[in-house]
């Protein structure tokens, strides 16, 4: 659920024992229902606002509507969508409202042309239609809202040719896609703005079928398959959700709007994170774009150094700089090829506040200074935040694009000397996070490119080179040298475990499992491996691999956990998949025993396991050394 941000232990109701923790399950569960529940009310409500409509009772259509609206709002409420500016550059709404114009141009010709030739059908109502239509798409589309719009124009006109008793029920087709498109123009991230965007349809088909449920029960029936179909997609959409490991949803993620705002700002410049104000961070379940960066810090306690051309800093500016050349109208017409180009133009109308970034400093608790020089340390709160997070900071750079950030002052070395810095480009390089936003950067076209999907001993040979160039790295301090080792050295295991899940080789699997619990790397086995977000848990049951699934669950992987669709390893596009790993897992998550009996996550797999206990003992615990 879209309330839900970071994706809480929720499939847990009795997780943490204590109070609040059930009463937030609770208030979880609450949500999941009147989710769906003010969906299905808004498709009821429309159909019998077409019925009446086509009966020509105009007051019992205008309190429906009413209705319709009062659903849209407990909608909104529940879901938690947020409002506000999107952030737009002025070059990205110019360049919104030329397409947004562009692509309602043949609809809007058509519609005119039919108001001439026959005003029974069409007339000013289609027209008034048209022109909301064209407002709000010209407000949506730097959100890329354009192409749902001119959907839904391309539907009502197909589907509005009825005129029934003197009422034309269009006109309240119409009223609900003005009210729903002006109301999603103002949400502030994409994947929000389509959500309330797609209930414009769900109520069109409503209201249509019920227009035609008397004149033509074929095409209400056709109506009212298209109510099913929209709501599905509607729900799939409100599911789709980036969640992050349990080991990093401390982590937070700058949007590119306040870096561009500290960037025009007098004397600001990049603050530690403990600094910044709530508004600086996005929700990078929601997000469109995450990204990486990789950079030297050019100063222990600032990360930034100011200079006469950069006055508030030159890995800000600099920084900047290269996310408006993918996030601005900078980006339209560059690329190569036709493929491109497209991708790089639906990035130019991005909204800042749609683009998040993770950068260490502004995004982990770090120690600050004073302006008295006096070092500012970490909390006792923070340090345990920071501890946890860095053992896994590998994932971040695996897991989303990077940008590579190369520029140093003169007083500082280069960015390949820096050991952090080298194993970010490795571990990127690992995970082919290099080519979208990093393809022309100095350091990264002189790497040494490995064959695509490294596994068994080439994979562990590349790390083995890896860990001995780190010997001829510089590290602020030395520890912090083992502390990359175990980083790079890690997703030699996580290779070797996706590996064992893919090929069905339990043998293999449960030798990597033991090697994970030796290296306390247990938190791997909750970690996403692929672009959709899934666990291994989610490739051992889409795969049918029953003994794995035991394994795993057995070993403490948490079998609720949420892929980029939002389907647990047991579903499917929404729907709960079927075969023995499926119901496997199921019995794992089931809920009701975890408030019964209170065991932890890595208990409940073994007590569904029938063929027992695997011997494999869990521990949480992880060993780091300081990031900086």
């Amino acid at each position: 659920s879209s309330a839900d941000p970071q994706n809480a232990q929720r499939s847990y109701p009795g997780y943490g024992q204590s109070g609040f923790a059930v009463m937030l399950d609770a208030g979880m569960w609450l949500t999941t229902v009147l989710e769906p529940t003010a969906i299905l009310a808004m498709a009821g409500l429309g159909f019998l606002t077409g019925v009446f409509a086509g009966e020509g009772r105009l007051l019992v259509c205008s309190a429906l509507l009413v209705a319709v609206f009062v659903a849209l709002v407990l909608f909104l409420k529940v879901s938690g969508i947020e409002f506000g500016g999107q952030g737009q550059l002025p070059a990205q709404r110019r360049w919104g409202i030329l397409v947004a114009f562009t692509l309602l141009s043949g609809p809007g010709a058509l519609w005119a042309l039919e108001s001439i030739i026959m005003p029974g059908v069409a007339g000013a109502g289609l027209l008034a239609l048209l022109a909301a239509c064209v407002g709000i798409c010209i407000s949506m589309f730097a959100n890329s809202g354009f192409w749902l719009v001119s959907v839904v124009v391309v539907f009502v006109h197909g589907f509005t040719d009825l005129y029934v008793f003197g009422v034309r029920f269009q006109v309240f087709v119409g009223v609900c896609l003005a009210v729903v498109f002006s109301v999603a123009s103002f949400a502030t991230y994409r994947k929000d703005m389509n959500s309330i965007a797609l209930l414009g349809p769900l109520v069109g088909f409503g209201i249509a079928g019920g227009a035609r449920s008397f004149s033509s029960p074929a095409k209400c029936t056709v109506n009212l398959c298209g109510v099913i179909a929209t709501a599905y997609v509607l729900l799939l959409w409100i599911r789709r959700h980036r969640h992050l490991p349990p080991s990093l949803q401390g982590c937070k993620f700058v949007r590119l709007k306040f870096l561009r705002d500290l960037c025009s700002g007098p004397g600001l410049g990049i603050r530690r994170c403990q600094d910044l104000p709530p508004e600086a961070f996005g929700d990078p379940t929601k997000a469109e774009v995450i990204i990486s960066v990789s950079h030297r810090w050019m100063d222990r306690h600032t990360c930034d150094i100011a200079t006469p051309e950069f006055p508030q800093g030159l890995r800000l500016h600099t920084m900047v700089q290269k996310l408006d050349m993918h996030f601005s109208s900078l980006g339209i017409g560059k690329g190569r090829g036709l493929g491109e180009r497209w991708r790089r133009f639906c990035e130019s109308l991005t909204s800042g506040r749609d683009v998040l970034v993770f950068f260490d400093f502004m995004s982990l608790p770090q120690q600050g200074i004073a302006l008295d020089g006096v070092v500012l340390p970490r909390s006792e709160e923070d340090e345990a935040l920071f501890r946890q997070c860095l053992p896994n900071m590998g994932v971040l750079y695996s897991m989303f694009p990077v940008l590579v950030c190369e520029e140093v002052t003169g007083t500082v070395g280069p960015y390949t000397e820096s050991g952090w810095c080298f194993s970010e480009l490795q571990i990127a390089l690992l995970g082919s996070q290099l080519d979208k936003f990093s393809s022309t950067c100095g350091v990264v076209r002189q790497l040494a490119r490995p064959p695509h999907s490294l596994k068994g001993d080439e994979l562990q040979r590349f790390v083995d080179a890896t860990n001995d160039s780190l010997d001829g790295k510089v590290f602020q301090e030395e520890e912090n040298r083992a502390t990359v080792r175990a980083i790079v050295g890690s997703f030699v295991l996580k290779g070797r475990l996706v590996e064992a899940v893919q090929n069905t080789h339990i043998g293999r699997l449960a030798e990597v499992l033991v090697d994970l619990e030796h290296h306390r790397l247990r938190g791997f086995l909750d970690e996403p491996v692929d672009e959709l977000l899934n666990t291994p848990v989610h490739l051992a049951v889409a795969g049918g691999f029953t003994a794995g699934v035991r394994q795993l669950l057995s070993s403490g992987a948490n079998p609720t956990l949420r892929n980029l669709r939002g389907d647990t390893p047991m579903q499917c596009f929404l729907l709960p998949r079927l075969g023995s790993a499926a119901r496997t897992c199921r019995r794992a998550a089931h809920s009701s025993l975890v408030a019964e009996t209170g065991e932890p996550a890595e208990k409940i797999g073994a007590a569904f396991i029938e063929d027992g206990d695997l011997g494999i003992e869990s521990s949480s615990g992880s060993s780091s050394e300081d990031f900086n």
